[in-house]
């Protein structure tokens, strides 16, 4: 399994980091990364 963690460098995205399973495949972006307002941004991530 995949998941997208965006705001990794926020509050909940730290969070989410710590607590993801370690059989999950984590990708994490902060928001200097990823501007989740750039569909064509986030269509090319995910």
């Amino acid at each position: 399994m995949k998941a997208l963690i965006t705001g990794a460098g926020g509050q909940v995205g730290r969070a989410l980091l710590k607590a993801a399973p370690s059989h999950v495949d984590v990708s994490a972006v902060t928001r200097e990364q990823l501007d989740i307002r750039d569909a064509n941004a986030v269509g090319r991530m995910v």
